[in-house]
């Protein structure tokens, strides 16, 4: 199965942005993904010109500009409730089964080898008892295209019952439990986790904001998390780092081919050659 994948952006999120699209294109099975769609929500030139080395991604403008200030404000609020409309539209535009998850998140492994293909949703149930609600909504699929729009239109009003901060997640776990559609749940821990102790079943951690996590700056400097801020934080996007770094590496084995008389097999090795790998032969070729 082939799928969309969409998240929702501004600058003032952009260090869990870069977080978010250099361990995508370095963990996920991009051979299964058509497009991962940014919805801009107030992102600055320079945060696009980095999102713009990413092959199969697309940013989509809309007529939001939000900022960070404080959580379940105004702005925060909007973008919330933008999410299930973007949502809509990727499906209405591809007819492709679309993931969508939130932007604070980093992905370790492989999602998609999660994903049933014959079940209508997929969402991610919370597994703590004390939970506000039954399910979260930083990871959610549609793989019915024709039941998309209903659900999603449910889910949308949904949203504007109940008395509390988190709309989203509350009203799509109400909608669940009116036991309409078919949804299959996938494990939180599994896709969204927030716990420090990751393992090899954890495909995606979740920066979530939770108590004495709730500046942008405490939830991507959490110790557990500190070699993937290493890897992922980057000025240079990964993608970026990687064309240049062929770029150089190609041009001065074709030059040393040249002198030697050698075939072109030298640049093969750079197929074995990981991102961070690439990132500090670079960062020692601009040193000379």
């Amino acid at each position: 199965m082939i799928f969309n994948v969409m998240t929702v952006l501004n600058s003032d999120y952009f260090d869990f942005g870069k977080l978010f699209v250099n361990s995508f294109y370095d963990n996920v099975d991009l051979s299964r993904i058509h497009k991962l769609y940014v919805y801009d929500t107030g992102l600055s030139e320079d945060d696009k010109k980095y999102l713009s080395v990413f092959p199969q991604m697309e940013i989509v403008s809309t007529e939001l500009n939000t900022k960070h200030v404080l959580l379940h404000d105004e702005d925060w609020r909007k973008n919330v409730y933008s999410k299930t409309a973007f949502l809509l539209q990727v499906i209405e535009k591809d007819s492709l089964p679309t993931v969508m998850i939130d932007s604070d998140c980093l992905f370790l492994s492989d999602f998609t080898r999660l994903i049933p293909e014959n079940d209508d949703f997929v969402a991610c149930r919370r597994e703590e008892q004390e939970a506000f609600c039954e399910y979260i909504a930083s990871f959610f699929v549609i793989n019915s295209i024709e039941k998309a729009p209903s659900f999603i239109r449910e889910w949308r009003e949904e949203m504007y019952y109940g008395t509390e901060n988190h709309k989203e997640s509350p009203a799509l776990s109400r909608l669940i439990n009116k036991g309409g559609y078919q949804v299959y749940a996938i494990k939180e821990d599994l896709v969204s986790y927030t716990g420090t102790e990751l393992t090899a079943d954890v495909t995606i951690a979740h920066m979530k904001s939770t108590r004495g996590l709730r500046t942008v700056e405490q939830r991507v400097n959490q110790p557990h998390l500190k070699a993937y801020k290493e890897k992922y934080l980057t000025e240079i996007p990964i993608a970026a780092v990687g064309e240049a770094f062929e770029a150089m590496f190609r041009e001065t084995a074709s030059e040393a081919a040249t002198e030697q008389g050698i075939g072109k097999e030298r640049s093969s090795v750079l197929d074995n050659i990981s991102p961070e790998k690439r990132a500090l032969l670079l960062k020692r070729l601009k040193k000379g």
